[in-house]
């Protein structure tokens, strides 16, 4: 019954963002207006993160003083502050990036600063070692394991970020990383009051209400690089093929976009039209290009679990989205 009510209040906290998101954005001008390489026609909020930051604070307080006492993943001081106080801190940088435009080189300095200090603090967010499927080996990081921890992470966040281009697009992406993640833990009440958030937030990019802005993709991209890791330090994901196909489709499409502009002589976070659901809506309305990355990035997944090898998946992912990007869409 305690966890009714708990659910139910963060149902009713997410309603009330639901009305406060466009009061807010009216009265401090916090929208993302139309350009030549944005596909939306409107100015719109780009204060989706707020779905998460309050639901964030809300189950977190309850997580450590009411519901949840003892759990793992929030036994001491260092695991809140990697989960709650940097997250905030990282929705804040996106949050400000989205009002003022910070220059890449700025942004990912304070970004490193605070990914760096969760990786200190927190031992849970330490990647030790690599355990491979294909060649049943494991890799000790050593003295390397920092470093490789907070890289990781930072290239997540802007592969996510990179990946946030139409509506829906990265508020699914994310809903399957959760999905997923239900089933292979069965931690209900730890990713339960993400869910839901990201349902409300689901409707409200759909209806075009807000987006998810850079403040939303920065936090939901940092909490489930942290939850990943976290997980593969308790043996609950088993391989480093498992946790790449998870992250397959963003990633991909971050190395070609890296290379491509390489080539092109472009700096690297300079935005262009070359993102796959670009290359995808040349030739698919908005629909149909969202129901080929939902196919491409769950489909890997199935085949890795259904096979018993995740390496397989990761390959037959890998061979689809070059399909889409440079044969077919080209």
């Amino acid at each position: 019954m305690s966890y009714l009510v708990f659910y139910f209040v963060l149902i009713i906290l997410n309603l009330s963002i639901l009305v406060l998101i466009p009061k807010l954005s009216s009265k401090f001008n916090l929208y993302d207006f139309p350009n030549e390489r944005k596909l939306h026609q409107k100015p719109i909020s780009y204060l989706g993160g707020l779905f998460f930051l309050l639901s964030h604070f809300f189950y977190l307080c309850f997580y450590k003083n009411f519901f949840f006492e003892g759990h793992f993943l929030m036994l001491n001081l260092s695991n809140i502050f990697s989960l709650l106080f940097v997250s905030t801190l990282v929705l804040f940088i996106g949050l400000l990036d989205d009002k003022v435009d910070l220059t890449p080189l700025k942004k990912s300095v304070i970004l490193l600063v605070f990914i760096s200090s969760s990786v200190l603090i927190d031992n849970q967010v330490l990647i030790t070692n690599l355990k491979f499927e294909l060649i049943e080996k494991t890799l000790n990081l050593k003295n390397f394991s920092i470093f490789f921890s907070i890289l990781c992470i930072y290239i997540f966040i802007n592969a996510s970020n990179m990946y946030d281009g139409a509506d829906l697009q990265l508020g699914i992406y994310f809903l399957i990383i959760f999905l997923y993640l239900y089933f292979k833990t069965n931690y209900f009440h730890i990713l339960t009051p993400i869910l839901i958030p990201l349902i409300f937030f689901l409707y409200a990019n759909y209806k075009k209400i807000s987006f998810l802005g850079n403040n939303g993709a920065h936090f939901l991209s940092y909490i489930v690089a942290v939850l990943i890791i976290k997980y593969y330090n308790l043996q609950l994901l088993n391989s480093v093929e498992e946790i790449l196909i998870i992250m397959l489709i963003p990633g991909l499409d971050l190395i070609r976009l890296f290379f491509l502009r390489i080539l092109n002589n472009k700096k690297f976070f300079e935005p262009d039209l070359n993102h796959i659901h670009h290359i995808l809506m040349r030739h698919n309305n908005h629909k149909t290009a969202q129901l080929i990355l939902i196919f491409i990035t769950i489909s890997p997944i199935v085949l890795g679990e259904i096979s018993g090898s995740y390496f397989l998946g990761l390959l037959y992912g890998t061979v689809a989205y070059c399909y889409l990007v440079f044969k077919k869409y080209t």
